[in-house]
C-alpha cells in the first residue's frame, strides 16, 4: 500500500507554479498565503492531479470564480478549505455541492456564498465552516437541515440568522458551533 503524497507550503509570498507543481503525485495539498500563486497555478494543480482528496487553498493570490470551476471536476475530493476566498462564489459552491459525491469537510468561512449554493446538495458533508458569510440567511439552514451525513456546522459572525432558522435543524443531529443570532 502506498501513501498518500501530501505538499504543505505555508507563507512563500515568492512562490512560484513550478516549485508548486514539482511533485510526481499528490492526493493532499495545502496551500497558504503564497501571495505570488494565484489563479493558473490553481488550474494547473486540478489538471496535474486530478485524484487530489483534500485541497487547502487560504490566502493566496487572486483566484476567479472560473479558476475554481476546475475544483468542481476532482472526483476524488473529500475535504476543501477555501476560507476567505471571494472568488468561491454561491454558483461555483452550489455546482460543487450538487455534482460531488465525496466532498465530506467544505470550509467555506467569509467568503461570498448566499443561501442559493446550498438548495441542492448531493455531497455527503459531515462538516460545514459557514462562519463570516454575510449573505446567507435561515433559508440556508432550512437546505443545511436536509444533508442527512452533516454532524458539524460553525455559524459564526452571521448577523442574518434568527433562532427560527436555527429550529429548521432540531432533531438533525447537527452540532452547531459559535452560533450568532440577530434575535440575542
Amino acid at each position: 500500500m502506498t501513501l498518500p503524497m501530501k505538499l504543505h507550503i505555508e507563507n512563500k509570498p515568492h512562490l512560484t507554479e513550478t516549485e508548486l507543481l514539482q511533485a510526481q503525485a499528490l492526493e493532499d495539498v495545502s496551500v497558504k498565503n503564497c501571495a505570488a500563486v494565484g489563479s493558473r497555478a490553481l488550474r494547473l494543480l486540478v489538471e496535474k492531479y486530478p485524484m487530489l482528496q483534500s485541497l487547502r487553498w487560504v490566502g493566496n493570490g487572486p483566484t476567479g470564480e472560473e479558476d475554481y470551476r476546475a475544483v468542481v471536476k476532482l472526483l476524488s475530493l473529500r475535504a476543501l478549505n477555501v476560507s476567505g476566498d471571494t472568488g468561491f462564489t454561491t454558483k461555483v459552491c452550489g455546482e460543487l455541492l450538487s455534482r460531488s459525491k465525496t466532498l465530506r469537510y467544505l470550509d467555506v468561512s467569509f467568503c461570498s456564498v448566499n443561501d442559493e449554493a446550498f438548495a441542492e446538495v448531493s455531497a455527503p458533508l459531515v462538516f460545514l465552516n459557514l462562519q463570516g458569510c454575510p449573505e446567507i440567511t435561515d433559508r440556508t439552514l432550512q437546505y443545511v437541515a436536509r444533508i442527512p451525513t452533516l454532524r458539524h456546522l460553525l455559524l459564526g459572525f452571521n448577523d442574518k440568522l434568527t433562532l427560527t432558522g436555527l429550529q429548521a435543524l432540531e432533531g438533525s443531529g447537527v452540532q452547531i458551533h459559535q452560533a450568532r443570532i440577530s434575535e440575542i
